[in-house]
């Protein structure tokens, strides 16, 4: 077609001006061959145009939602008797079963006390009771591991050499403790939380859910390796903490010292701990929601000094009702939601807007617009602040947690004590949410003429009704984001996709599972590991929302047998897939 246009245009020109014309026609020719390059790859060409999906007056590029390949080991492919033994037989379930609810008997049970383990060992007794426990149920994993106490006897730390010492190890992470059972709530169990109870299709009992669950399925899909004949090529590395119920200081931060001192920063190949909704359903979409980066974390203790004296003569506030009026105060006044593009959750709103079907609820539009246009953000907050799920993935929590104050029924209370948790969304800091309790506290202490100092500084000066004294405890900002691209993303997630659409759901999807980057609302013990690599999975493979649905932290913590039987099997393939990858 161009050289018939190229033909034309010489045969018009006149013999009379051929020095003009021959410019003339050079010149058009050039212009042409631009023409033509641009024809061939505006057509035939712009990948990234004709990736491009389009919703409403909005374009988005689908690689704004990273979905790999399900992943399949060639063990699978070959025979996935294992995988069927794990999930359908029902001999294995039920030995599983039992394992897991022997570990559960265990009181591995972390308080806010948090004694020195070097001082006060005897607290952390049922812990070398629960090391026994796991020696005599997991025999194979006790003979072909090494097993090592790093800082501390309660630490576990278990390697499994592979062939290749040049390869990055895998670290799979879990912890030993638990969060306390208030006694007053024991009448509200339907069984014994020490105990574990199986009742054909749930699992009860504390640390089902968080986490004895996941620590279990690790040492049990290490031994059905073991008797598969598996010997790896990548090392394989267990760091089970003791204390994450309270920081992990001295568990996971001595396991991830030790660990970094050994291998090197960046020195592992990838970290899977616990963490992250397991699954969600969109329409007819399943969206998996590994986190790839988590909350940063801050606690604000705050006490209230006023004078005492006897009930008959009181103030018109005692101390107790104005730390009342307090709590009332920061309660009426949440922070507000934000969304920034380093936050992972605004991945997982792309994949939402990218895989969710045209008469989703879903706002797409908005969710395209969010970045650049004020007035969607807003409608995209307001849309997610309306969905239990959604709402704490886009703001700073604060929840009030503790409270202790007055001595006597008839005697003035002098001292009240208040402890407030904090999750600090990303794009925020501690320093932020630090501010907006001060100034709430400023506001009372304003209001009934009280002093104020926060972090040993004097804000306000104490007075004859007295003074609050604010600290804030341990801060930990907002994680680094793990990388939701290249080989380690793609055997991770595709792993996922695998365990879902081949054993979970086998044939019953309309729509592929999307593996969606996510965060998640709590910390975790990869919180003490940022050195170690750049590539952390917080996600316990389930098909449901451990937090919310499985009472973790709170009465009747459950979980379905099942998701506990996906697991084995998750982390039995993750192990095979990894062990198949190049660094």
């Amino acid at each position: 077609m161009y050289k018939d246009i190229e033909a034309g245009v010489a045969a018009r020109v006149p013999n009379s001006k051929k020095k003009y014309s021959a410019i003339a026609a050079l010149s058009l020719a050039f212009l042409l061959s631009i023409a033509k390059l641009w024809f061939i790859w505006y057509f035939l060409g712009a990948p990234s145009k004709i990736s491009k999906l389009s919703v409403g007056n909005s374009i988005l590029d689908d690689s704004a939602c990273p979905v790999a390949p399900a992943l399949r080991p060639e063990s699978y492919v070959k025979d996935n008797s294992t995988l069927v033994k794990i999930v359908e037989d029902q001999t294995f379930r039920n030995e599983s079963v039992a394992k897991l609810l022997g570990a559960v008997h265990y009181r591995t049970v972390s308080s806010d006390s948090r004694p020195d383990p070097k001082t006060n060992p005897e607290f952390y007794a049922p812990f070398l009771k629960f090391h026994e426990y796991l020696q005599k149920t997991y025999p194979l994993a006790h003979k072909y591991l090494d097993l090592e106490h790093p800082g501390y006897e309660f630490n576990l730390l278990y390697t499994w050499r592979g062939s290749d010492p040049s390869l990055k190890p895998l670290v799979l992470m879990a912890h030993q403790d638990v969060v306390p059972v208030n006694p007053d709530t024991l009448g509200e169990w339907e069984h014994e939380p020490f105990e574990g109870y199986y009742d054909g299709h749930f699992l009860y009992g504390r640390g089902v859910s968080d986490c004895k669950s996941l620590l279990s399925s690790l040492f049990q899909a290490i031994e059905l390796l073991i008797k598969d004949g598996f010997e790896p090529t990548r090392t394989v590395v267990l760091s089970l903490g003791f204390d994450e119920e309270v920081g992990g200081k001295y568990g996971a931060a001595t396991l991830s010292d030790f660990l970094v001192s050994r291998y090197g920063r960046h020195g592992a190949y990838a970290i899977v701990d616990e963490g992250g909704a397991a699954i969600e359903q969109i329409d007819d979409t399943l969206f998996a929601l590994p986190a790839v980066g988590e909350k940063g974390s801050l606690e604000s203790y705050i006490e209230l000094f006023t004078p005492g004296g006897h009930s008959s003569v009181p103030p018109d506030h005692t101390n107790i009702g104005i730390i009342s009026e307090l709590v009332s105060n920061i309660e009426k006044a949440p922070f507000s939601p934000d969304i920034t593009e380093s936050n992972p959750f605004f991945k997982y709103l792309q994949c939402m807007a990218v895989h969710a079907t045209e008469d989703s609820a879903v706002p797409k539009n908005e969710i395209l617009r969010l970045l650049v246009d004020e007035s969607a953000k807003e409608r995209v907050l307001k849309w997610v602040d309306s969905k239990r799920n959604l709402r704490y993935l886009a703001k700073t929590t604060q929840a009030v947690d503790i409270i202790d104050g007055g001595i006597k029924a008839n005697a003035l209370p002098e001292h009240t004590k208040l402890v407030v948790n904090h999750r600090v969304n990303v794009g925020s800091s501690c320093a932020v949410t630090g501010e907006k309790i001060l100034n709430d506290i400023k506001s009372v202490a304003s209001k009934h003429n009280l002093g104020l100092r926060f972090n040993n500084e004097e804000i306000l000066p104490k007075t004859e009704n007295g003074y609050f004294n604010y600290t804030t405890g341990d801060m930990l900002e907002p994680a680094p984001v793990s990388p939701t691209t290249g080989g380690n993303w793609e055997v991770f997630s595709g792993t996922v996709k695998h365990l879902f659409e081949d054993i979970a759901y086998p044939g019953q999807l309309k729509n592929p599972v999307v593996v969606s980057p996510s965060i998640t609302t709590g910390n975790t013990d990869t919180a003490h590991y940022w050195d170690l690599t750049k590539h952390i999975y917080r996600y316990r493979l389930a098909t449901f929302n451990s937090v919310l649905d499985g009472h973790a932290h709170g009465v009747n913590e459950q979980m379905p047998v099942e998701s506990h039987m996906y697991l084995v099997a998750f982390n039995y393939e993750y192990i095979r897939n990894c062990d198949a990858a190049k660094d």
